[in-house]
């Protein structure tokens, strides 16, 4: 198809462009939104499906106007592949409050006023000094709500925060509002605080690495250059030196800290035969190493290149989440105003301009995702996107396509086969077919309303892969193309298949956690603010305080979570079936205890 795109509006740091193909294709929509929110210098950006736009605020001073559209035109006119058949895409997508950079340069303000706010009353200063400094601590809020309006026509969740804090202000309560302004900046600070540090933890393996290492030549060690070295070769790692390929061990015995790399938090004995990865660290002991992957092929790699993108926004639930924050802005305002007239009381009236819990939901949600695609790497899984994480969570078909019947008479894949089907799953192995009867059997589970994983060594040239949800490949010896799959196995093993599968439906579980730990509180909180009076300086702890939690609770939705195993097959003749495997039970324990009494997971 032919992709065009028109300039719709331009401004310092700002560009809409409109491109037709946002209205009704929504996976080109997602892979434009994670590509461009990847690129330097791009701060915000958003998509309205309906308007068929996509905004982009940047920063000038890194990317020129001229540049950015030079690079979205090109990007997008490479879009020439199969329509797929999916449901018009939701009217907003928005990236709300990306956590980029750190934020302390914007905190002064909204620690004046809470400054002003806690002494005003007490000395009796004009509320006007109060007034002015909260109108900059809340500049933010009010930019964003006066863009929308203008720009795109309608109102957001900006514009009930800052009703919310000036009707407060209006009334005299000068602390909550401030103490909202400071929670909020301080969250944020937090945020890409958290962001800056996890991208320099994740590129110092591969900053700090050698540039020269000791390579077997023969029975002679020689000393060159780590670009001159490829895969096959043997490398000599000693004590205290940095492993800065992966492979397997040769040769030798040594103590290996590869927490970085590896779900292992503490040094352990590795000796030969035995995998190790580039980041690690030899702490004692000396070994020869056969090189496997090397530079952007390692795991290393793949770990800093997900912090680096954050492709993690392009999800259906954070879609929906945002769909409904924005539809909510008017009713709400209606509500309060309602509620105002019926009973001529302000405050109750204003408690529901608090109901934004809504960009909680979102600005946690992103870490969750993360977690679990970093998680994924260091167990040697690439998983593309957040939308290819969703997506292979909600999984209830499999549909297996390879040439090679080695690749489904291994009695790993039997096992796996056992496993999924006792999950439930639809698992169809479609070697036997032609490529022409493959695109019915593809079209006809998607008839029956399954979400349909497609799998093989490679993805075949075509078109019926395309109408599946979610594609997984198993990566080639050598080669690890990065944009052959949504999901790339690192070894030909399928226990890592199982272990993906996992690993996404434990993310989803925490982000509905995380949902539950924003909404409920905060709809308690609110309701009490309108029929009890509950004062709204509560309402604002509860707001940030739950949202907080959820965030911490997304970057540590992995740190102690165990996979499921899966049960080995029995040896059994290849004419009996592999009995089933029992479903395992996994444990979601979360940092706060009171979620533990609300919901019980179990992947399914």
């Amino acid at each position: 198809m032919t992709v065009t795109v028109e300039v719709a509006h331009a401004a310092a740091g700002r560009l809409r462009v409109r491109i037709p193909q946002l209205a009704d294709d929504r996976d080109f929509t997602h892979q434009l939104a994670d590509w461009v929110s990847a690129l330097d210098g791009v701060e915000e950006m958003r998509i309205n499906g309906m308007a068929r736009s996509l905004i982009i605020e940047y920063s000038p001073a890194v990317l020129t106007e001229s540049a950015l559209l030079d690079q979205i035109s090109g990007y997008i006119q490479q879009a020439d592949r199969v329509p797929l058949d999916s449901e018009p895409l939701p009217s907003e997508t928005q990236l709300l409050d990306r956590p980029v950079i750190s934020d302390w340069e914007h905190l002064p303000l909204p620690f004046l006023s809470l400054g002003l706010a806690l002494v005003t009353a007490p000395l009796e200063l004009p509320p006007l000094l109060f007034g002015v400094a909260l109108v900059g601590a809340a500049l933010p809020w009010l930019t964003r709500a006066a863009d929308s309006i203008v720009q795109d026509g309608r109102p957001n969740v900006d514009l009930l925060d800052s009703l919310w804090m000036f009707l407060h202000a209006l009334r005299g309560e000068f602390v909550a509002p401030a103490l909202k302004t400071t929670l909020v900046g301080l969250r944020r600070t937090f945020r890409g605080t958290t962001s800056d540090e996890r991208a320099a933890q994740a590129q110092a393996p591969l900053d700090f690495a050698p540039d020269l290492t000791w390579m077997e030549l023969g029975r002679l060690q020689q000393r060159i250059p780590l670009t001159a070295m490829e895969v096959g070769d043997r490398l000599v790692v000693a004590t205290n030196q940095l492993i800065p390929v992966d492979g397997i061990i040769l040769t030798g015995a040594a103590t290996i800290d590869a927490a970085e790399m590896t779900r292992e938090t503490l040094p352990s004995h590795c000796t030969v035969g035995q995998a190790v990865y580039a980041g690690s660290r030899v702490v004692a002991g000396e070994v020869e190493i056969l090189v496997q992957r090397l530079g952007d092929q390692t795991r290393a790699a793949w770990i800093a290149h997900l912090i680096k993108t954050l492709p993690v926004y392009s999800t259906d639930v954070g879609t929906q989440q945002a769909m409904l924050s924005h539809w909510a802005v008017v009713p709400t305002i209606l509500g309060s105003a309602t509620l105002f007239a019926f009973t001529g009381a302000l405050g109750p009236a204003i408690s529901p301009l608090q109901l934004d819990f809504g960009s909680g939901v979102q600005i946690s949600m992103p870490t969750a995702i993360l977690s679990a695609l970093v998680y994924a790497a260091r167990s040697g899984i690439y998983i593309r996107s957040g939308r290819a994480l969703e997506a292979l969570a909600h999984s209830s078909a499999v549909v297996i396509y390879h040439p090679t019947d080695a690749f489904t008479q291994r009695q790993d894949f039997r096992e796996a086969i056992a496993h999924l089907e006792a999950q439930g799953m639809i698992v169809q192995d479609l070697n036997h077919l032609p490529p022409s009867e493959i695109a019915a059997v593809v079209h006809d589970l998607h008839r029956q309303g399954k979400t349909i994983a497609w799998i093989g060594d490679a993805i075949p040239e075509f078109a019926s892969h395309a109408h599946a949800d979610v594609s997984v490949a198993m990566a080639r010896p050598g080669d690890l193309n990065l944009e052959s799959a949504d999901v790339l196995l690192l070894e030909e093993d399928w226990h890592h298949l199982i272990l993906a599968i996992a690993i996404a439906k434990q993310a989803l579980a925490v982000v509905y956690q995380n949902t539950a730990a924003i909404v409920i509180p905060n709809l308690v909180v609110v309701l009490g603010g309108v029929f009890l009076g509950f004062p709204p300086i509560i309402a604002v702890c509860t707001n940030n305080c739950t949202a907080l939690m959820a965030e911490l609770n997304g970057l540590a939705a992995f740190a102690n979570w165990q996979p499921p195993l899966v049960q080995p097959a029995l040896s059994l003749p290849p004419d009996i079936p592999t009995p089933a495997v029992a479903n395992p039970t996994v444990d979601h324990e979360t940092p706060f205890p009171f979620l533990n009494s609300l919901y019980s997971w179990q992947l399914t």
